[in-house]
């Protein structure tokens, strides 16, 4: 029985590729504003008012507005990952590092967990030594570093907030 286990779980190992993973790990980025939108709409038909009037008049859906809309944008660029990743190296590994950082300031443990799982199935968490030589600074990389920013920005208004 136990035998018959372990080769179920190793079966599955086999299957789950660091593709399918950034692939889950977009569709969870994109899903997550969906589900928090949604659950402004829900709020609007209970209070008769606006969709964004709770985002206008109190400042902690304000921040989870700003965090979850930033969300978009991890899914692009785990989408520009999953493009890049044979040819670009360094911008994948730099990319999913500011990546994971930001989802562990905001908090999002289910994405970053993802992302920690990609990192050791791709490169062996061999990720420290990134070529930076090899680094070619286009938009995508502009964008890791706005969404870095947007979190840290984010990660200091909610600790002032609460």
């Amino acid at each position: 029985m136990i035998a018959l286990v372990l080769n179920k779980v190793e079966e599955i190992k086999m299957k789950v590729t660091s593709d399918w993973i950034l692939s889950l790990t977009e569709k969870i980025f994109y899903m997550i504003p969906c589900l928090f939108l949604g659950y402004l709409f829900l709020l609007s038909l209970e209070t008769k008012l606006g969709i964004l009037s709770p985002v206008q008049h109190n400042p902690i859906y304000t921040v989870y507005f700003i965090t979850f809309l930033s969300f978009f944008f991890c899914g692009f660029l785990t989408r520009q990952i999953r493009i890049l990743k044979d040819k670009d190296e360094a911008f994948v590994k730099l990319g999913t590092l500011l990546l994971l950082a930001s989802q562990l300031v905001m908090l999002n443990m289910i994405c970053a967990a993802m992302l920690i799982f990609f990192i050791k199935k791709e490169f062996s968490w061999d990720i420290r030594h990134i070529p930076f030589r090899q680094l070619k600074w286009r938009w995508q990389l502009a964008l890791c570093f706005y969404i870095a920013t947007t979190a840290f920005l984010v990660f200091i208004v909610r600790q002032m907030i609460l």
